[in-house]
């Protein structure tokens, strides 16, 4: 019964490795909520933001997640555009990217 001892570490290897795979993941609920945050003060330093909103968000893999910020302005226009949230590995901090261009056009009804 030499073989006891090598599957039991085994197994509880897999168990203290296992959580620590999870550690680096970065939650859609935590990139969709600094995504409200950021665009919400966004909006409240420009004086031409009338509304804004926040949304939806894509998992792009398990440290990046893209999510969608759109403004409603004075002048009639609606304008979004993409940001990328992620962490780097070994890391818990956030960060953001902007991915792609604004664009804007004129209101929905």
């Amino acid at each position: 019964m030499r073989w006891k001892g090598p599957v039991v570490a085994a197994i509880v290897g897999l168990l203290v490795i296992a959580p620590s795979a999870d550690a680096h993941t970065l939650g859609m609920a935590r990139a969709s909520n600094a995504n409200s945050d950021w665009t919400a003060k966004y909006c409240a330093g420009d004086s031409s933001c009338e509304d804004w909103g926040s949304g939806p968000c894509q998992r792009l893999s398990n440290h990046r997640v893209r999510c969608r910020s759109q403004v409603h302005t004075t002048s009639g226009s609606d304008c979004y555009w993409y940001n990328d949230w992620y962490i780097k590995q070994g890391s818990r901090r956030l960060h953001r990217q902007m991915a792609g261009d604004v664009v804007c056009g004129p209101a929905g009804p």
